[in-house]
């Protein structure tokens, strides 16, 4: 009876880690950086929120990539973990972090075609136009492997940037053609300022 009231050394009520062995796990990590950063994947790949926080993972092992040069933010949009990958992107994350093969998340993501972790990637700056060392592009895969929905999405952006660029040019075109009209006409009031000067000094000269 009093065996089965007494948690189990290490542990809390109902089997829960208790909080020195939470520490203990936690400090051990640091003993071997290999391991953490495998867990630190490990815990990426799963979309493993409770495990992922409680490494506390410092911006230098953020940005760390495994054999593959994966870091743990490509881990989770690969693995479609939206929730994991919001929380590493506010984490500042770097949406535009390339694989060894020069792929980016963005491009890895359309492979996959997955629309709302794309959408995610955008929010947070990954580049659209980003080109791999082969030339390949995230619209062209999502083009290649029949992502319907992504190539429409990716559209709508184009299409946007280019209307931007539109009205930014209109604006720039309107803008340079008031500069000329205000010029000509800076330059009609000193010349008619000037001429009327002249002719009062000529006035005055005559009448003496």
């Amino acid at each position: 009876m009093e065996q089965t009231m007494l948690a189990k050394k290490g542990e809390g009520m109902k089997g829960e880690p208790s909080s020195v062995s939470t520490w203990e796990n936690y400090r051990s990590t640091f003993a071997n950086p290999d391991k953490r950063q495998a867990e630190i994947f490990d815990a990426a790949r799963k979309g493993d929120l409770i495990g992922f926080l409680s490494l506390q993972v410092t911006q230098e092992e953020l940005e760390a990539k495994n054999d593959k040069g994966y870091t743990a933010l490509m881990l989770s949009a690969y693995n479609g973990r939206e929730d994991l990958t919001n929380i590493l992107l506010g984490y500042g994350a770097n949406p535009n972090s390339v694989d060894h093969s020069g792929n980016s998340i963005l491009m890895g993501v359309s492979f996959k075609g997955n629309l709302q972790l794309a959408k995610i990637l955008i929010q947070s700056g990954a580049d659209l136009h980003y080109a791999s060392p082969k030339g390949q592009t995230a619209v062209q895969m999502a083009v290649l492997f029949g992502r319907t929905d992504l190539v429409e999405y990716f559209e709508s952006l184009t299409h946007s940037d280019s209307q931007e660029g539109e009205m930014n040019l209109k604006r720039s075109s309107s803008f340079r053609s008031f500069f000329r009209f205000a010029k000509a006409w800076a330059q009609y009031l000193f010349s008619f300022v000037f001429q009327n000067q002249l002719y009062k000094s000529k006035k005055e000269g005559g009448l003496r």
